[in-house]
Formats: C-alpha cells, sequence, structure tokens
C-alpha cells in the first residue's frame, strides 16, 4: 500500500527539539529583517523554496542533491 505520507524530523536551534511524525509535507519559514524565505519539502520529495516576493523554485529532491554535490563537493562531509 503506497501512502502520501514521510516521516519528517524537526530540529530547532542548539536545544534540538526533535518530532517523528508522518506528514504530508513539512514547511520552514526564515524571518529577515526585510523579507522571508521558506522552504517546503513534500511526501513525493519535491523541494520548493524562495525569497518572499520571487517565484520560487521547484527542485526534485534528487536533483536538488545532486545539484549541491557538482557545485559544493569539497564542502559537503
Amino acid at each position: 500500500m503506497k501512502t502520501s505520507n514521510v516521516l519528517m524530523t524537526l530540529i530547532l536551534d542548539k536545544d534540538m527539539v526533535v518530532t517523528d511524525v508522518p506528514c504530508a509535507s513539512a514547511t520552514l519559514i526564515a524571518q529577515y529583517a526585510e523579507r522571508y524565505f521558506a522552504l517546503a519539502v513534500t511526501a513525493e520529495g519535491t523541494c520548493v523554496l524562495g525569497f518572499e516576493g520571487e517565484h520560487q523554485v521547484s527542485l526534485n529532491m534528487q536533483d536538488l542533491l545532486d545539484l549541491f554535490k557538482e557545485k559544493n563537493s569539497d564542502n559537503l562531509h
């Protein structure tokens, strides 16, 4: 049986607040002085991200990882 839920772990700041809950997606919003940044991850493996007032970018998670590996292979551990 296929489900649209995935286990997500949320870790917040140095106190490491962790929650494992089956969910359909997870969204992180970071508030900056002049605008915010949002990142969403869906159970289907899509990552959507962008800054307020700009067009968002949608990538498959594997494509996003491949992009980081290509651009930052020396910095990834």
